[in-house]
């Protein structure tokens, strides 16, 4: 659903479906449908508490962007086993030129403050999936370990294909692949994830202020990851 659209309902509700094994949305008592014409399941109670929350805020004129959480799970409905693994293989393609693998030279201290921060997901990956990787303090492409790529591809490959989906939008917000698979495998909590992928900006926010636009940007992208973080517990 994308583009502006005025309000063509007049009642809103999300209701579990024996018939479709899963909660849905009804706009004036009708099945709410995809434009494929696909139902959109929604898997758990808090899930449909969100997505009933995010529809009754709707007024007469709304954006689709407004629908994050509805659009996210339309998604999640129309993608099939090819489109999945094109998700993975993009999992990868981050992981191989991760955010916390390139360091930058100067400043000193934020050098010193990522390694600080940093190293531990090193540590992790080492010791829980005998993973090795490398940091680079330049633009240069640093080329990671083949044998732990293959180790962390075959990792992925034991998520579920809804798991898979969530992981790389969580990958997009932060940056970084392998922090969003430590977050799915509980090494690192939401919070803790959000704040080693964002160790440049909170030093420069720091250093020269809060750029006000670009706070609100961050609000909602923290919102969004949080809300993919329940998607994680409640997707198999």
């Amino acid at each position: 659903m994308t583009g502006s659209v005025k309000k063509f309902w007049r009642s809103c509700d999300v209701q579990f479906s024996h018939e479709y094994n899963a909660y849905v949305i009804l706009l004036d008592s009708k099945v709410y449908r995809s434009k494929k014409g696909n139902i959109v399941k929604v898997p758990s109670l808090t899930l449909a508490n969100k997505v009933k929350k995010e529809w009754q805020k709707v007024k007469n004129n709304f954006s689709s962007s407004k629908l994050g959480i509805t659009n996210f799970l339309e998604q999640i409905n129309e993608v099939d086993q090819k489109q999945a693994s094109l998700f993975l293989k993009e999992i990868m393609e981050y992981a191989e030129s991760d955010l916390i693998c390139y360091r930058v030279p100067t400043p000193e201290a934020l050098r010193k403050l990522q390694d600080k921060k940093w190293d531990d997901i090193f540590s992790i990956y080492h010791d829980q999936f005998d993973i090795k990787l490398f940091a680079t303090y330049s633009l240069e492409h640093v080329a990671q370990s083949k044998k732990s790529m293959n180790k962390l591809k075959s990792l992925l490959r034991m998520y579920s294909q809804n798991n898979i989906i969530v992981i790389y939008k969580m990958t997009q917000i932060l940056g970084s692949a392998l922090l969003s698979v430590l977050v799915r495998e509980r090494l690192l909590t939401v919070k803790k994830a959000w704040l080693l992928s964002r160790v440049e900006e909170d030093w420069q926010q720091k250093t020269w202020g809060v750029d006000r636009e670009n706070d609100i940007v961050e609000k909602n992208k923290w919102e969004f990851f949080k809300f993919l973080h329940v998607c994680l517990k409640e997707f198999n």
